[in-house]
């Protein structure tokens, strides 16, 4: 809907159409918060470094390699910490019901 206003396309919707439209935006930003909050979760990660890792690897898309430098570890290091982290969050999403993507769609 945003595209069409600024794009100052008219389109006719019905009331059916336009609350499909809301619940879409809705759920999406429920997922956005779930995301967001097991991310944030302080304990998925058991300090800072493994923070700035995880942000480096998952978000940033650093290579192991490229993260070790920036956090002090090894690239061993930061292979085994980051499938710890993920391991982690993982368990938390089990902890609110969720298994799959499916689960957040």
């Amino acid at each position: 809907m945003s595209f069409y206003r600024r794009k100052r396309i008219h389109v006719p919707l019905d009331e059916e159409a336009l609350d499909e439209v809301m619940q879409y935006n809705n759920s999406s930003g429920d997922v956005r918060m779930i995301i967001n909050d097991v991310i944030e979760n302080a304990d998925n990660y058991s300090s800072d470094r493994e923070r700035v890792l995880f942000d480096l690897v998952a978000i940033r898309n650093f290579s192991y390699e490229e993260a070790a430098k920036h956090t002090g570890y090894t690239k061993r290091q930061v292979r085994y910490r980051y499938k710890l982290i993920v391991r982690r969050i993982t368990s938390h999403l089990a902890g609110k019901g969720i298994k799959n993507l499916e689960d957040l769609l």
